[in-house]
């Protein structure tokens, strides 16, 4: 009776925890990675319409205030979103003003901070694996 009852038991706690005994289905199949990241201004936007799109997603939309310009100017860069991608390299489209617009691939294993910067009429996005604050 009792080795009727051991088969029964490994079945139904198999069971509770969502895998048969002989499954070939592993919780790795079933996952995606993220690559986690952060977004922000730097100098160059203060009363400018600033959009920016992740892989066609909007993640930023705002006009560059004199707070976040006397901080990018005075410390670096002003980080306002933070997010997560299942692509390890991302599509970048920053627009200001509804007129300039840049697009720029980032690999993000080689940094999750994103900066975005407006110098001398001139969009550039770059990342780095670490935030520098002067």
């Amino acid at each position: 009776m009792r080795l009727l009852l051991l088969p029964l038991l490994i079945l139904i706690l198999s069971a509770c925890s969502g895998e048969l005994p002989d499954s070939k289905i592993t919780q790795e199949t079933g996952s995606t990675a993220f690559y986690e990241y952060q977004i922000g201004l730097g100098y160059g936007f203060e009363g400018k319409k600033v959009l920016a799109w992740i892989d066609g997603e909007e993640v930023l939309s705002l006009v560059g205030t004199e707070e976040i310009e006397t901080f990018a100017q005075m410390q670096g860069t002003y980080m306002l979103v933070s997010g997560s991608s299942p692509n390890k390299q991302i599509t970048v489209l920053v627009t200001v003003d509804g007129t300039q617009s840049h697009e720029q691939i980032l690999d993000l294993s080689t940094g999750s901070y994103l900066h975005i910067y407006l110098n001398q009429g001139q969009i550039s996005i770059f990342n780095t694996p670490f935030l520098i604050l002067e």
